[in-house]
């Protein structure tokens, strides 16, 4: 079972393989209520919940029942770095140290675990499209992958370029970045969205990656953009 594909399934989507549950069957359901569930376009779908994951409501319903045995929350993650476990502890789950870190990835000399980068520019939108780009952002992320492509840290081993994912919401930001990146690195991944299996641009799909960059770009009033 992939779980994190479990975690993004609506609610009524998830009860139709629960109806063929009956008196005798236990049913288990695993996943984080805080994972990306699909888009749901109608205001009258929102306005009815059916925009939510089933975790997400059981995780709802059961929070405000103290000590419940049918909810179970497990804290250790054997994935991300130290750090950057720290910050989506503090951000999504109520403290720094709710995760517990089972990994001893150690710190580069070089390269911080997270950073942050900020990048003046304004979301346009092409006539003939209806996705959006940043220019300025765009501009910074190539910069920035090739800062990290040509420095590669010798901690982490043979440089590759198969080891970087950027990833973005919009089409055109992808076409955009995809366009610049010069040759030499032309296995670098491109994703449209964080919770779809990282593409490379030959179509081929992938699952490891080193580096992520999360280009954040999107339609607003501000003309700022960001990327972690």
């Amino acid at each position: 079972m992939n779980v994190a594909v479990q975690c993004q399934v609506l609610e009524c989507q998830a009860l139709m393989p629960l109806t063929l549950a009956d008196t005798d069957t236990c049913v288990v359901v695993a996943g984080d209520h805080w994972q990306m569930t699909q888009r749901v376009h109608s205001s009258v779908a929102r306005e009815l919940k059916l925009s939510q994951s089933i975790v997400e409501r059981l995780k709802r319903h059961y929070s405000t029942i103290s000590n419940s045995p049918v909810s179970i929350a497990l804290t250790w993650n054997y994935r991300n770095h130290p750090a950057i476990l720290r910050f989506l502890s503090s951000i999504f789950y109520g403290g720094p140290d709710i995760l517990v870190p089972c990994t001893d990835q150690p710190l580069t000399c070089q390269e911080k675990p997270m950073n942050f980068f900020a990048a003046q520019g304004e979301e346009m939108q092409d006539d003939c499209s209806t996705s959006w780009y940043n220019v300025a952002e765009v501009e910074e992320v190539v910069t920035r992958v090739m800062e990290l492509f040509t420095t590669w840290p010798t901690e982490w081993g043979e440089r590759t370029a198969q080891s970087i994912l950027v990833t973005t919401a919009y089409n055109d930001q992808v076409n955009m970045c995809t366009y610049f990146i010069p040759l030499f690195v032309y296995l670098t991944y491109f994703s449209r969205d964080p919770k779809e299996e990282p593409l490379r641009r030959d179509g081929v799909r992938v699952f490891a990656h080193h580096i992520t960059f999360l280009s954040l770009s999107q339609q607003c009033q501000s003309s700022e953009g960001m990327f972690l």
